[in-house]
């Protein structure tokens, strides 16, 4: 009896055997232990990055910036294109006139306004420039009382209605030279006070260039009753003088006019001035 049990359970053991190794297999498997993210080697797959939404590529300003058009120009756009002019040498008395052109080069009319800052340039200008077109700035200097000046410069400032550069500047210059040397000074101050002899003379030499005769002068009317002139020749100079001739406080100013005969300048101008005290 005992040795046909330890055959049954032999052969029990024999059949069985295979079944138990599996399911303790299944069982180690269950409950391993998980393991660490530390631990887990580095993944073989690359995740491609999330492409945005519509709604968040219109939401980028970076992206908003690159598919908005450039505008075009809109407004008035002035344009000079020569905006310096050197005149040749002239002689002290002499005017000169330029032009500038200004362009409107915009989509709008452009409105100008010139300013030259002395009484001795006066500008001629429209005030308005269609769009694709042009116009002139005309300058008209008065050289009188600049002789002697190499480095005579007029800067002609334009203002205008365009937003971005709405000062525009041109210059004019050049050499102004001395039709004569006067000597202290071309024009005559007369100072001091009402009780005093008050006079002065000036001396006028004419240029080796421009040779000239005074042949006589004239007195503006505010000068006439105030002033007492006298010019005496000196070989190739000439000595004017103004003297005071009233008695009490008062101010005043004119011309006198020295007529030449030289075709170059037939007439010069001085200034007298009285500040009696």
């Amino acid at each position: 009896m005992k040795i046909k049990r330890i055959i049954i359970i032999y052969i029990l053991i024999i059949l069985t055997g295979p079944l138990l190794l599996t399911v303790h297999a299944e069982q180690e498997i269950l409950f391993a232990p998980p393991v660490s993210e530390s631990a887990a080697p580095p993944s073989s797959i690359t995740v491609p990055p999330e492409t945005p939404s519509p709604e968040f590529k219109d939401s980028d300003p970076a992206i908003i910036q690159q598919v908005v058009p450039v505008q075009e120009n809109v407004g008035p756009m002035a344009f000079i294109p020569e905006p310096e002019f050197e005149f040749a040498p002239v002689i002290d008395g002499a005017k000169i006139i330029h032009d500038f052109i200004i362009r409107n080069q915009g989509t709008a009319p452009l409105l100008i306004t010139v300013r030259t800052g002395c009484a001795c340039a006066v500008p001629e200008y429209p005030r308005s420039i269609l769009p694709n077109d042009e116009a002139k700035i005309t300058i008209t200097i008065d050289t009188t009382g600049y002789g002697g000046r190499d480095d005579f410069l007029r800067t002609i400032k334009i203002f205008t209605n365009e937003k971005i550069n709405s000062n525009l500047q041109a210059r004019i210059y050049g050499q102004i030279k001395n039709f004569a040397e006067f000597d202290p000074k071309k024009n005559i101050i007369l100072k001091g006070k009402a009780d005093q002899k008050i006079k002065l003379s000036v001396t006028i030499t004419p240029q080796e260039n421009y040779p000239f005769t005074i042949t006589n002068y004239e007195l503006d009317e505010a000068l006439k009753d105030v002033v007492k002139i006298s010019l005496e020749q000196k070989g190739k100079k000439y000595i004017l003088t103004a003297e005071n001739q009233v008695d009490k406080p008062i101010r005043y100013m004119g011309k006198i006019h020295l007529h030449t005969d030289s075709s170059y300048k037939p007439q010069i101008d001085m200034i007298i001035r009285g500040i009696i005290k």
